[in-house]
């Protein structure tokens, strides 16, 4: 989540959609999510994330729309995934990515990827990941713009019912590692507050995420750079009551 360092390697449930997918494994209920962020304010830097996660028993389903960008330049990523659990500790998934570049006087670029996931659960309290995009390291055929392939290892550790730390490591080819921390305190059953920060470039992040009912939850998350300034956020998730 955008207000704990973007950490992903170690996320689970619905959230799971845009980080790990093996996370999805855990899931309950069917669940449907919708987020926004405007990097550093700018309505050029938008992007936007909706999705849908169905929980089976026989694994999870996933659907992942993102659109970033604007109309001189845009980019929109469409992937199905699917989660499971092997055994009561491990979890797999894997996503299959769609991935489509609109550059005006340049023309349209579509490209094919996919993703993979892993999810330990150590004990009650510990989780540990890791999740690798485009480990074929397909290039889209763009100069000055080519498909990253990305590692990320992380953990989610749940110190208490109230406390939870994640952490994540994040390797990019020919790039510095990016460290990236997150932090979520319940400080009741319907509030919760976020922190987190994360490298390349210096970064930190804040949030609360509040709970209207049992069913739906509203994060207001934003980031702070030192240069380029603020980014706000919001998300809102809608959990169904059964399992399908």
């Amino acid at each position: 989540m955008l207000s704990m360092g973007n950490t992903l390697a170690g996320r689970t449930g619905a959230n799971a959609l845009f980080g790990n997918q093996a996370g999805l494994a855990e899931l309950e209920s069917t669940s449907f999510i919708v987020s926004t962020e405007r990097r550093f304010s700018l309505s050029a830097l938008s992007n936007h994330n909706a999705g849908a996660a169905i929980a089976t028993n026989a694994g999870t389903i996933g659907l992942a729309i993102n659109y970033f960008g604007f109309s001189e330049f845009n980019e929109q990523v469409i992937g199905l995934s699917y989660a499971r659990a092997l055994g009561e500790k491990f979890n797999i998934g894997a996503q299959i990515d769609y991935i489509g570049t609109r550059i005006r006087d340049f023309g349209n670029i579509n490209t094919y990827t996919f993703e993979l996931g892993i999810l330990a659960n150590v004990n009650n309290q510990l989780d540990i990941g890791a999740h690798f995009f485009n480990p074929l390291d397909v290039d889209r055929g763009i100069e000055d713009e080519p498909l990253e392939s990305i590692l990320s290892v992380g953990f989610a550790y749940r110190a208490s019912k109230k406390f939870t730390l994640m952490a994540d490591v994040e390797a990019e080819l020919d790039f510095d590692p990016r460290y990236k921390l997150g932090i979520d305190y319940a400080l009741n059953e319907l509030l919760n507050l976020r922190f987190g920060a994360f490298t390349e470039p210096v970064t930190l992040s804040f949030g609360i995420g509040l709970k209207i009912k049992s069913q739906l939850f509203i994060d207001f998350a934003s980031t702070y750079q030192t240069i380029l300034g603020i980014s706000p956020g919001l998300g809102v998730r809608y959990v169904l009551n059964s399992k399908q």
